[in-house]
């Protein structure tokens, strides 16, 4: 298991990493920035980098993708398909980084539940095969989706 500030991030089993956070708001206000084009660009950002193109169609077989700009480094960039989005409580979607056209899916499952202290991020990953789980797992990824929730955090901490 992996801790990084406050996303807990662990293998559950051969093909899955489940990634938990709770953020400091309601589950309606977490789901709309999940989904917002506006607020997703603001917070989608690990240290260094930029989202140079933000497209979303949040339904069901809605298109989605993401490009993070890196100076002096190529784009990077995300793709992928919507599959369930139940408001606000659940969305399902798959996504495959662009600059490994050979590489397989990845089926993620972002779950939201209400707690007195705000919402429950869960966030399931399901990988092809364990060697690619392994392989995300020992990158830098969890720092990365950390650093981008606690922008979110504190994106819906400030004053509106």
């Amino acid at each position: 298991m992996t801790k990084t500030d406050a996303l807990t991030a662990d293998a559950a089993n051969e093909r899955e990493i489940v990634m938990t956070r709770v953020l400091p708001a309601p589950r309606t206000a977490v789901f709309d920035a999940l989904l917002s084009p506006d607020q997703l660009r603001r917070w989608l950002t690990p240290r260094g980098l930029s989202l140079a193109v933000c497209e979303v169609d949040p339904m069901p077989g809605g298109r989605f993708r993401y490009v993070w700009r890196v100076p002096g480094m190529p784009d990077f960039g995300m793709a992928g398909v919507y599959h369930e989005v139940e408001r606000p409580s659940r969305v399902v979607h798959s996504e495959r980084c662009e600059s490994m056209p050979d590489g397989a899916d990845v089926q993620v499952t972002t779950a939201l539940a209400e707690r007195d202290d705000g919402t429950l991020l869960t966030l399931t990953l399901r990988y092809p095969d364990r060697a690619t789980r392994d392989a995300m797992l020992a990158s830098d990824m969890t720092k990365g989706v950390a650093e981008c929730y606690d922008a979110l955090a504190a994106l819906l901490s400030a004053p509106r």
